[in-house]
């Protein structure tokens, strides 16, 4: 920045700045306010800019400022008139003017179907002006859900010029009746080669990439959760993979609840959510959609749509597999067969997966998969497969469509299937449960090392806040969990507080007994009441509390 100072005949000083980057002139502003007050008291024109102390440069630069900014205003005046005007012509073209309130539907239709064909170039700028202009005049004549025809007009445009579509190779069928085992060691073999897994978890990827061909078949979808506990557990990897093998599918890394049941509605898709962990977890109502694409007969979502705010059905039933470090949501846990990834060692090698390649590389595998699924679909549709008992209610309904794929390979894949879904989704103690059940597991071993009956509600707190490997010592806040606390989370299950006589003192606490049922119903290692469980003693007793 330079300063240049000038002195005129009244030995008055004003400063000049010049800014390389602006490019304009910037006036000690005081100064010469000062000198152009002196110039209207000796009768100078208020705005003169011509007086000879002033700076030639400064003159000019004023008079192209001024020049500028009415070229500016005239320019823009003249671009809104042009924009108006061409909005204007491409709507008489059309005919929307001359539609009345006596045109008929088909006149309306015919009008909005020339103003399609005058859409192609037009920016979307002047495509929103002209949608405006048409729904006013609609509205005017009195047409019914003139945005919703408008819009409906538009839409083919729309669709082509602003948005990618999803597109899916459909796999031909192989030409030759397919072997079910040979084809489940192939793609396993495929797998093998890329990530480094115990066989089990491999088995049940194979048979879950087999399902998604056979969806039509079954009434269940299990979720494919791909669960790591740290980065570059090959998490991804196995996602790729599965781009490669799975019928329709549609990887994504983000999604909205939205876009989520309109592209199951539309294109039936096998979805694979990466990086879960991010978004999902905190977000409930696209949990829910997860969760409702579980069983087909409450696989809907119902959303308001157009102008009227028409209610309508999305179905949301289909293959989804996720993949995120930590553990999804307990609701989509227990919808789902579990894969543990962990970081492979120095020692445990494996094959680059070439992405480039895989597509074509896999193509085989996808042909045999769809000839093979395409001729047993009726039997896969009644097949009733040997499911472990030792599988709770979820976990058989969610392996069932994998079994009865095993079953249909052979003997040796029947077994391969029932290992693994035991090895995977059986009660170990060791699985993912609730917060409620591990508190009923706590209060149960409360219950058994105080070799008593009855129990203060301060006294079981006291205990639970002992144990630092669950999470009551900093239930909230960072803070033991209360005995207010402690009822709210046992009151779903009918278990409530009672005044217990305790010496000479009434304190509230909890009989053991009042635990019985929920023990043997949220505790599979507990042994049944079954007299208490026959008999809904516990029911009774919640009825007359409630009655008193």
């Amino acid at each position: 920045m330079s300063k240049l100072i000038a002195k005129n005949n009244m030995s008055a000083f004003f400063t000049v700045s010049f800014s390389p980057v602006l490019g304009t002139l910037q006036l000690d502003r005081k100064k010469w306010n000062l000198r152009r007050k002196t110039n209207r008291s000796q009768g100078g024109r208020r705005n003169a800019m011509n007086d000879a102390d002033a700076p030639q440069s400064h003159r000019h630069n004023v008079c192209t400022v001024d020049k500028a900014s009415a070229n500016d205003c005239t320019n823009t005046v003249t671009t809104q008139e042009r924009e108006r005007k061409f909005a204007g012509e491409i709507l008489s073209i059309a005919g929307i003017p001359k539609l009345t309130a006596q045109s008929g539907i088909d006149e309306v239709e015919a009008a909005l179907r020339r103003l399609r064909r005058e859409m192609p170039g037009v920016d979307r700028l002047r495509e929103t002006a002209i949608r405006s202009e048409a729904i006013k005049h609609l509205q005017a004549i009195g047409l019914q859900a003139p945005a919703q025809l408008v819009d409906t007009a538009l839409e083919h445009q729309n669709r082509q010029e602003e948005t990618r579509s999803i597109a899916f190779s459909e796999p031909e069928p192989w030409t030759q009746p397919v072997d079910g085992s040979t084809l489940l060691d192939e793609i396993f073999g495929a797998l093998r080669r890329f990530v480094v897994l115990p066989p089990a978890e491999v088995q049940a990827i194979t048979l879950w990439i087999v399902h998604t061909y056979a969806v039509e078949a079954t009434a269940i979808c299990p979720i494919l959760i791909i669960k790591s506990p740290e980065k570059r557990c090959g998490k991804t990897l196995v996602l790729e993979l599965l781009l490669n093998l799975v019928y329709r599918p549609l990887p994504t890394s983000n999604i909205t609840a939205p876009s989520l049941f309109r592209a199951i509605e539309r294109y039936k898709v096998a979805l694979l959510q990466d990086e879960a962990d991010t978004f999902l977890y905190n977000n409930d109502e696209l949990r829910g959609i997860f969760n409702s694409g579980y069983r087909r007969s409450s696989s809907y979502v119902i959303r308001t749509v157009g102008e009227n705010f028409e209610p309508v059905v999305f179905n949301t039933f289909g293959p989804k597999a996720i993949a995120q470090i930590g553990a999804p949501h307990e609701t989509i846990m227990d919808r789902g067969i579990i894969i543990e990834m962990r970081r492979k060692r120095p020692n445990e090698k494996s094959e680059r997966l070439r992405f480039d390649r895989a597509f074509e590389d896999f193509k085989h595998l996808r042909r045999k998969i769809m000839r093979w699924s395409k001729d047993n679909l009726e039997r896969l549709t009644n097949c009733e497969p040997m499911i472990p008992e030792s599988l709770n209610d979820r976990a058989q309904d969610s392996w069932r469509p994998l079994l009865a794929i095993s079953e249909l390979a052979g003997e040796r894949w029947a077994e391969y299937g029932r290992y693994c879904a035991v090895k995977l989704s059986a009660n170990t103690g060791k699985s993912e449960t609730s917060n409620r059940a591990l508190l009923l597991a706590d209060i149960r071993d409360i219950f058994q090392k105080a070799q008593t009956s009855r129990m203060t509600s301060a006294d079981i707190c006291a205990c639970l806040a002992e144990n630092e490997a669950n999470p009551w010592p900093e239930w909230r806040d960072g803070k033991p969990m209360t005995v207010r606390q402690l009822a709210r989370m046992l009151e779903p299950l009918a278990i409530r507080p009672k005044q217990l006589r305790m010496g000479d003192v009434n304190v509230r606490g909890y009989e053991l007994e009042d635990f019985s049922d929920s023990f043997a119903r949220y505790l599979p290692d507990f042994p049944a009441d079954e007299d208490m469980v026959s008999t809904g003693s516990v029911a009774d007793r919640v009825a007359v509390a409630d009655a008193l």
